[in-house]
């Protein structure tokens, strides 16, 4: 009986082994698994680096372009300002000549017509006058 207790207990063993190993054979089982998708998320990652990467690139690319563009038309900017002062040099005494002969021009039609406003009312004021007198003096 002796045999029997050892056999059994050696069952129990092997048993518990096997519960062990398959056990053990699930859990590799499963980090196969997890590592399989692992792995492909860490790809598809790697693709998406990549693909971000060509479009970083890209962008680096198009804002030389840009950065080429605007020192171009900062340049031409500089180039019409300058022209522009020139200009502006040029015929600014003409301007300043024109603008104070319109000037003295209005200001002379301006008192031109006043003093023609002056002299109605002084002769409007006269004729009164010279009838005031007339009809006192009875002429």
């Amino acid at each position: 009986m002796g045999v029997i207790v050892k056999e059994d207990y050696v069952l129990k063993t092997l048993e518990k082994l096997e519960k062990s190993v398959d056990n053990v054979d699930n859990k590799c089982d499963r980090i196969d698994t997890t590592l399989a998708v692992m792995t492909a998320k860490f790809e598809e990652h790697l693709k998406q680096d990549e693909k971000m990467y060509e479009e970083f690139k890209s962008m680096v690319q198009i804002l030389r372009e840009n950065t080429d563009s605007l020192k171009e038309h900062v340049l031409r900017t500089n180039t019409l300002q300058d022209m522009v002062i020139g200009i502006n040099n040029r015929l600014e005494p003409i301007e300043q000549d024109r603008l104070k002969k319109a000037a003295v021009t209005e200001f002379i039609k301006s008192k031109a017509a006043f003093w023609a406003k002056i002299g109605g009312a002084a002769g409007g004021i006269i004729t009164i006058i010279y009838y005031i007198i007339k009809i006192r003096t009875g002429a």
